[in-house]
């Protein structure tokens, strides 16, 4: 019995996208199953793809202001959970023009997308949160990225992971661990992300950020996007999350 009452605490789920979307609010909220759209406007559309294993598409208008945004539950408190856990399968049909970005977030109302890098300038909707973007006007390299209490941490890029590639899946894990105040570590088609500011000698894991999050701070998972004055999709197969929420142990 005392592991059943444990357990209580505890979410797990992979979202594979083969659920038909329903519509939550107009034209700018979507449900996939457990996973939530939210798009900034009806020129950003959201469909279900016929393919083998499901997908939803967020077809991304292209004037430079349409955005959209996958995110699961606002639920997970990150010093409540030993390790938290999101893992995203996605592709984008034009990298170029995409600002992607895949992680935690506080924020799971906003037309907003979370944390974005538009000309070299970093900014952040959301209050907190910890995860990697890429800006395609850049380049296709992932960048580490998080705010703290509306502070931007700093910027790095990864030194190790092949840049994304159009229309190509790829899978990205990002887990977090209240060890060393905040412990990041992302893992992109099963290869640990290594950037300037990651560290292999904390006892938390190999090739982690530290002191990246806040604790007492309550996270949802997502992914988001927005355009770069082009039209792109934005195709996503697969979203995870597992860990304990913090009514588990308060």
């Amino acid at each position: 019995m005392a592991n059943a009452e444990m357990l209580k605490g505890h979410i797990n789920w992979v979202e594979d996208m083969t659920t038909p979307q329903s519509i939550l609010d107009a034209d700018t909220s979507f449900l996939v199953g457990r996973v939530v759209v939210r798009v900034n406007d009806s020129s950003t559309e959201v469909t279900t793809l016929g393919i083998n294993g499901g997908a939803s598409r967020l077809a991304l208008g292209g004037d430079d202001a349409d955005t959209g945004q996958f995110h699961g539950p606002l639920a997970f408190e990150a010093d409540e959970s030993n390790t938290m856990s999101m893992q995203a399968r996605f592709r984008s049909s034009d990298v170029s023009v995409s600002s992607l970005y895949v992680g935690w977030t506080d924020q799971n109302g906003s037309s907003e997308v979370p944390m974005e890098d538009e000309d070299g300038t970093l900014a952040s909707a959301a209050t907190d949160a910890m995860g990697v973007l890429l800006e395609g006007e850049q380049d296709g390299t992932w960048q580490t990225v998080g705010v703290q209490n509306g502070t931007d941490n700093a910027q790095a890029a990864s030194t190790n992971i092949s840049d994304l590639t159009d229309s190509e899946w790829t899978t990205v894990l990002v887990a977090v661990n209240a060890a060393d105040s905040g412990t990041m570590r992302v893992d992109v088609d099963g290869v640990q992300l290594v950037t300037a500011n990651t560290t292999s000698t904390v006892a938390s894991g190999n090739n982690v950020t530290t002191s990246f999050f806040r604790s007492s701070i309550v996270f949802c998972p997502v992914i988001s996007a927005d355009d770069r004055s082009t039209a792109y999709n934005l195709d996503v197969a697969e979203m995870a999350w597992w860990g304990n929420v913090g009514a588990s142990f308060d």
